[in-house]
């Protein structure tokens, strides 16, 4: 109880493991609870931050692998170039890029033979014209590994980040010693 005698509070602490006997006698300490979380924090930041480190660069390494494939262009190429002769019948009017949608779209409608879907039909012009294009997956190795990146989990550690630093910051000011008044300020001349 808190109305304990102080002989008895010591006898039941001194019973207590080391840790625990720490712990009982860090809550007197005035803001204790900022101070620990602030020491828990400080040993998991190297920790979150080589995890965002990690993740971030898998994620940069897989956008680059995309952006910077040759072989992603010219399947892309093809697709669009399809697209076109599917819907203007051959003639000129040729579009210029092509939607994510559109892609998408590719394996669920179906081509001539109401069996083969668009993309299988893709796949077959694109091996008959340029049979490299199909070693895309060589190309996608880093998006392969990005896959198991987590991009909510990487905001959310990167928030609670911040949280922390903000703590850790409100701790260290809230035990600065008092600031001492500055020195008068003297024009120099003996009085």
């Amino acid at each position: 109880p808190l109305d304990a005698p102080q002989a008895e509070i010591e006898e039941s602490i001194a019973k207590l493991g080391e840790c625990e006997q720490y712990m009982a006698i860090m809550f007197d300490v005035p803001g204790v609870k900022g101070k620990f979380e602030s020491m828990v924090f400080r040993a998991e930041f190297e920790g979150h931050a080589d995890s965002i480190r990690d993740g971030t660069k898998m994620l940069l390494q897989a956008c680059d692998a995309v952006k910077n494939s040759e072989r992603f262009r010219k399947l892309l190429l093809y697709a669009l170039k399809l697209g076109n002769a599917l819907n203007t019948g051959g003639s000129n009017e040729e579009v210029s890029a092509i939607t994510l949608d559109s892609l998408l779209k590719l394996a669920e409608a179906k081509a001539f033979d109401r069996q083969t879907s668009v993309l299988h039909y893709l796949v077959s012009i694109v091996q008959k014209n340029d049979g490299d294009v199909l070693k895309l997956a060589e190309d996608f190795v880093p998006v392969k590994a990005a896959e198991r990146v987590a991009m909510d989990m990487l905001a959310l550690l990167l928030k609670e980040m911040g949280k922390g630093l903000q703590l850790l910051k409100d701790v260290v000011l809230q035990n600065l010693p008092p600031e001492e008044e500055p020195p008068a300020q003297t024009d120099g001349t003996n009085q």
